[in-house]
């Protein structure tokens, strides 16, 4: 967000994360954790977050509606209040209609539909519009690694 611009240069993008993210989960491992396996394993989604999911919205201390997480309290980015009726405008229809496989670069992409095209704010925002991809664009096969290790050791929560 703007808000975290000023510390983005500290900050991992996904690619680099995905270098340290399974480093990070055997130390979290070898100190006697265990990790729900529905958030270990990848798997194929219907959407991204709520902010394109139809029936989720965010909503802020004065019950504005919201589409994203990163446009609370940006009152052009509301879609409505709890005490009235919704916008069915832009700002909603603008989230709901986010489709990753318009994107040659999703449509070509073999992690679709487990990352669905990431987040639709970092596209809306990013210079050329494209999607910005998640970190199992990086580290698929490692995580499906790291997870069937898992599997075999008993790490893995059930549901």
């Amino acid at each position: 967000t703007d808000i975290c611009k000023s510390i983005e240069s500290d900050c991992y993008n996904n690619a680099q994360f995905a270098d340290v993210m399974l480093p990070l989960y055997e130390k979290v491992f070898e100190r006697g954790f265990t990790v729900n396996k529905m958030t270990a394993y990848p798997s194929p989604r219907v959407n991204f977050c709520c902010a394109d999911y139809v029936n989720s919205f965010v909503v802020d201390n004065r019950g504005e509606l919201y589409r994203c997480w990163n446009h609370v309290q940006d009152a052009a980015s509301s879609c409505g209040n709890v005490n009235d009726e919704l916008r069915i405008e832009k700002n909603y229809l603008s989230w709901i209609q986010w489709n990753p496989i318009k994107h040659p670069k999703c449509r070509e992409c073999s992690c679709l539909p487990i990352c669905m095209g990431g987040c639709p704010y970092l596209m809306k925002k990013s210079a050329d519009k494209q999607p910005v991809c998640r970190m199992v664009k990086f580290n698929l096969n490692e995580i499906l690694r790291h997870y069937y290790e898992q599997f075999k050791r008993g790490d893995l929560l059930e549901d």
